[in-house]
C-alpha cells in the first residue's frame, strides 16, 4: 500500500508540472517538491522527518490543484487516493493523536 501512494505522489507532482495548472509557479514547485520527497520517502527509507500536517497539507492542496488540471480522466483517480490517504491523518493531527 505504501508503494502505491508513493507512486501517487510521483504521479500528482508530475501532473502538477506538466499538466497546465493555472496557479503560481513558485506553489506548484513547492507542492510538486514535498509530493516528491514523500514519493521518495515510500521507496527508499530516508532519515528524513516532516511533519504530518506538511504531509496532509500537501496532499491537500495538491488535490485542489488537480482540480484544474488539464489532464484527463487519471486526475480522478489521483485526487481520489490523495484525499484517501491525506483527510483521516489530517484528523487525527489536529486532534492531538
Amino acid at each position: 500500500m505504501e508503494k502505491i501512494y508513493g507512486a501517487v505522489d510521483f504521479a500528482a507532482a508530475a501532473v502538477l508540472l506538466f499538466g497546465s495548472v493555472p496557479a503560481p509557479a513558485a506553489l506548484l514547485y513547492a507542492c510538486a517538491f514535498v509530493l516528491a520527497i514523500k514519493g521518495l520517502m515510500s521507496f527508499v527509507p530516508i532519515p528524513l522527518y516532516m511533519p504530518s500536517l506538511l504531509m496532509c497539507g500537501a496532499d491537500i492542496l495538491a488535490a485542489a490543484l488537480l482540480l484544474f488540471s488539464g489532464v484527463g480522466p487519471i486526475k480522478a483517480a489521483i485526487i481520489f487516493i490523495l484525499l484517501f490517504k491525506a483527510v483521516p491523518g489530517l484528523i487525527f493531527s489536529a486532534l492531538g493523536k
